[in-house]
């Protein structure tokens, strides 16, 4: 079975999220089981959700996307995303 990079960055990320939720701490260290519970529980977390940002055109090459978020030293949390438009040139569509 083949690994995509990107899904094994999604499920890091995933696992970071919980971790910092208190996810493995809470439940007690850092044994295989409680990473393969974590894991099975990463899907509910995505059945709901809201859209906070959408692109100027809902149309094709028109995208908001590859979202940054850092925190601050007030705890303040900051996103920064890339709006993609198709009507630039290449190289400068977003």
């Amino acid at each position: 079975m083949a690994v995509r990079l990107r899904d094994l960055v999604a499920v890091v990320l995933l696992l970071g999220a919980l971790l910092l939720q208190g996810g493995l701490a809470a439940e007690g260290g850092g044994d295989l089981r409680d990473v393969k519970g974590l894991l099975s529980r990463i899907p509910a977390q995505f059945r709901q959700y809201e859209v906070i940002l959408e692109p100027d055109r809902n149309e094709p090459e028109w995208w908001a996307g590859a979202p940054s978020v850092v925190r601050d030293g007030s705890g303040t949390f900051w996103l920064a995303c890339r709006m993609r438009t198709a009507d630039s040139p290449r190289g400068l569509r977003g």
